[in-house]
């Protein structure tokens, strides 16, 4: 049976080891036991001392905490609403192959792309309280770890959730669960599917596309808005004429793909759906090419340089502590479902990549061509996101390595 209390015994097994490799001392059975005394103490009176450490990513503020005892309580926090409600986030593989194959499908349908504007800044706090007292089994010290997180984030002057941290990663999850139910619910829907703040809609597409709008903005929680500069609204109709059956009839960007939806004359029953990767993931990607080669113009560290390269057009695993398994990720793993033979992407990465580190003239291009030798551009000209993604070319880096060479993008 399922404990839910913050006991030394519970709370001695939210260790990860991550903690191990950040503080070493937690190998020492004294510190760790000192460690599990100080969480359960600071479960049973509230969070005192609770310490947040802020960075800057994309714009947004990206928050970590600083006192491992917190981390343990939150983890155990985590646990607990995640037996009780049985929320995940969804898996993002899943929604890639369904909604591929559903783009696919020769009928009339309506693709609504919705993305929800500053999702974890907006969340209202409240709402997840009286929703939490509303769940019958939560026991009260779960909901007092919740309500003593909720007063330290009011007097660190944090709203909603602190993006970054597990903790509202599960609590925006348990928020969105009724409007998750309500929006698949809705007439005509036909597929439904979020991932954090970005969700698809496809329906039958007779519906009156306004009012249906209104109706999910009707249904998001407390606070939470859409961002209507990123909404998108595809229609895929039947082809009125021969001529009008060939060709691209649009174009879906969702989780890093773009998928191109053709149809096809001699097959009208169904369309054709090209993969890739989205233009803003492959932009991003030559960012962190960019940002390679300008970290080595730098500090002249051209094993640092090549082994950046590797990690963005190759494979690598890093270890998921939320799963406790490694996880595959890199050029293929996170792009599985492109299209090798019909990529643009990938040729248009290949290309930038090597015009780059030929180039004789240009703010990066002239710099890196004085200081790479010839067997150097020869080495590095191996690299190739085509051929990586087409072999599954993979890499090993020690976690710390890992670290140091994703460093120079991290904030990008």
């Amino acid at each position: 049976m399922y404990d839910f209390a913050f006991d030394k015994r519970n709370l001695s097994r939210e260790f990860i080891s991550a903690d191990l490799t950040a503080n070493p001392q937690i190998n020492d059975e004294a510190h760790r036991r000192n460690l599990v005394e100080s969480a359960q103490a600071q479960a049973t009176t509230g969070l005192l001392n609770f310490s947040l450490s802020k960075t800057v990513l994309r714009g947004k503020s990206v928050y970590q905490l600083n006192r491992l005892e917190h981390d343990l309580v939150l983890r155990k926090f985590c646990r607990n609403i995640r037996r009780l409600t049985k929320v995940k986030q969804s898996d993002r593989n899943t929604i890639i192959k369904c909604l591929k194959r559903l783009l696919s499908e020769g009928h009339c349908f309506r693709v609504y792309k919705l993305d929800i504007r500053s999702f974890y800044e907006s969340i209202d706090r409240r709402d997840i309280e009286r929703r939490l007292r509303q769940d019958n089994g939560l026991s009260p010290p779960t909901l007092h770890v919740f309500q003593s997180l909720s007063m330290q984030l009011d007097a660190a002057n944090i709203t909603g959730l602190p993006r970054g941290l597990a903790v509202s990663a599960v609590l925006s999850e348990y928020l969105m669960r009724r409007f998750d139910q309500n929006v698949k619910s809705m007439e005509n829907v036909y597929y439904y599917a979020r991932y954090v703040d970005d969700i698809v809609v496809i329906t039958t597409g007779s519906e009156n596309r306004k009012s249906f709008l209104k109706r999910v903005r009707k249904n998001l929680p407390s606070g939470i808005q859409l961002n209507n500069e990123k909404t998108k609204v595809i229609q895929f109709d039947l082809p009125k004429t021969k001529a009008a059956m060939d060709g691209v009839e649009g174009n879906v960007d969702f989780l890093g793909y773009r998928f191109a939806v053709h149809r096809m004359l001699d097959k009208p029953v169904i369309r054709k759906v090209h993969a890739d990767i989205s233009p803003n993931k492959t932009t991003r990607l030559k960012t962190r090419i960019s940002l390679s080669a300008l970290q080595f113009i730098k500090d002249g560290d051209f094993v640092d340089f090549f082994d950046r390269l590797r990690v963005l057009t190759g494979n690598y695993n890093v270890y998921d502590h939320e799963r406790k398994i490694r996880r595959n990720v890199g050029i293929y793993y996170n792009y599985r479902f492109v299209d090798e033979g019909s990529s643009v992407a990938l040729v248009e990465l290949d290309n930038f990549l090597k015009k780059l580190l030929l180039a004789s003239s240009g703010k990066i291009g002239g710099q890196l061509n004085a200081m790479l030798s010839p067997k150097q551009k020869r080495q590095l000209l191996t690299l190739s996101f085509r051929r990586s993604f087409g072999s599954k070319c993979f890499y090993h880096f020690p976690i710390n390595r890992l670290t140091h060479l994703v460093g120079c993008w991290a904030y990008e």
